[in-house]
């Protein structure tokens, strides 16, 4: 009987289907017809009924095919009496704290206060914390930052900054961008052609089955201390430093502070029919106009529908394989997206 491991997972896309090892972190892509085989076979069909079933008259596919499933160790052909000895599993995301993550926008005249905040205790909802270090914070700053971050929590600290530093802290990361860094550095096209990332993994996979893998449970600190949902938030939910750590728990219950959290990719237009989605992290601020299917006023730079990345030869946006409707929805035209994947991928 053909067993897919538990924790191999696949996800079907327009174009093309991705086959994932949460487990191990590795992937591979292949055709939409090996993915409906596999689905279609899972706990079913040996390996020998599969092959006379779907490749009688295509043996060398068949060899290809399964070769490279059984090497890769994706699955295996075991009688049906042990396949209670491989147990489903759960893919619900909890998180043992309030928080993922929180952002803070780090100047030189808030520096204090955050280290007040970390000595208070009033942020330590979580265990990992990013810091949009502003252009004219120095060394010694920093470092006189990390001195006390460090001491109050056991979390993982990464400090975004467009200056390299040499610094040496457990549980610290550097990221560097020739960019300034302040309120808007999510918005500036520098960091955003660094996106969508894609990482794979058990976690991550388990999140992004009911949840936005960017967005979900994390909050974000401006300049001014002001509470923001996300990054480009125009609300005011209070400022940080005038709260206790009980009343920052409940600022956070509120319901626009988690309105983007629980926005699965598998309802986001376009998203939906791109076999990356389980792996993406992507910081597109999702956008309903009907209530049902979210949209991104932004283009991704990875075209599901034709499985081409943009500054790749052949690519095309998808406005050219068919048209948006009233709610900024994507309607693809299949028959001319199948007509053009013919001429792309003829080999």
């Amino acid at each position: 009987m053909l067993y897919i491991f538990e924790d191999v997972r696949l996800t079907k896309g327009s174009a093309r289907s991705v086959i994932t090892d949460l487990s191990r972190g590795n992937y591979h892509f292949i055709p939409n017809y090996l993915y409906d085989i596999l689905i279609e076979s899972n706990g079913v069909y040996n390996i020998q009924e599969i092959k006379n079933k779907f490749f009688k008259k295509d043996l060398d596919l068949f060899n290809e095919y399964f070769d490279f499933l059984i090497k890769n160790d994706y699955i295996i052909d075991i009688p049906n009496e042990l396949r209670g000895n491989f147990p489903k599993m759960k893919f619900y995301f909890e998180y043992p704290f309030v928080l993922e993550n929180i952002y803070f926008v780090v100047t030189k005249s808030n520096i204090p206060k955050i280290i007040n905040l970390f000595k208070e205790e009033i942020v330590d909802i979580t265990k990992n914390y990013t810091y949009l270090i502003s252009n004219e914070v120095t060394k010694k700053e920093i470092i006189g930052l990390l001195d006390v971050v460090t001491t109050c929590t056991v979390a993982y600290h990464k400090l975004i900054m467009n200056k390299t530093v040499n610094i040496d802290y457990k549980l610290v990361e550097i990221l560097s961008f020739e960019e300034n860094i302040d309120d808007a550095f999510f918005e500036k096209k520098t960091l955003r052609e660094t996106f969508p990332k894609f990482h794979n993994n058990i976690v991550l996979y388990t999140e992004a089955t009911n949840h936005h893998t960017f967005f979900n449970r994390s909050v974000f600190i401006n300049s001014k201390g002001l509470i923001l949902g996300h990054y480009a938030d125009k609300s005011n939910y209070g400022s940080i430093y005038k709260v206790s750590k009980e009343q920052f728990i409940e600022i956070i219950q509120n319901e626009n502070i988690q309105k983007f959290w629980n926005i699965p990719k598998n309802t986001v237009s376009v998203c939906k029919d791109c076999e990356l989605r389980m792996m993406c992290i992507d910081l597109r601020i999702p956008c309903s106009y009907d209530g049902i299917l979210y949209t991104h006023k932004e283009e991704c730079s990875y075209n599901p529908y034709i499985a081409k990345w943009k500054k790749e030869k052949g690519y095309l946006s998808i406005e050219e394989l068919g048209h948006f409707d009233v709610n900024h929805i994507f309607v693809p035209d299949y028959s001319k997206i199948n007509e053009i994947n013919k001429k792309i991928w003829k080999n």
